[in-house]
C-alpha cells in the first residue's frame, strides 16, 4: 500500500529530489478541487496545498 501512495504522490505532486534539493511540480487532476499533503525531507516539515 506504501507504494501505491509513493506513485500517487509523485505522480500528482511531480515530487523529486535532484542535487539535493527538493522539487515539486503539480499536476492537478480535473476531477479534484483540492489537494494538500505534508512531508519531512531532511528533518524539515514541508507542506503543500492546490
Amino acid at each position: 500500500m506504501a507504494g501505491t501512495l509513493d506513485l500517487v504522490q509523485r505522480g500528482l505532486t511531480g515530487l523529486e529530489t535532484r542535487g539535493g534539493a527538493l522539487r515539486l511540480d503539480p499536476v492537478p487532476l480535473p476531477e479534484l478541487s483540492e489537494y494538500g499533503f505534508a512531508i519531512r525531507y531532511r528533518g524539515t516539515g514541508v507542506s503543500a496545498c492546490g
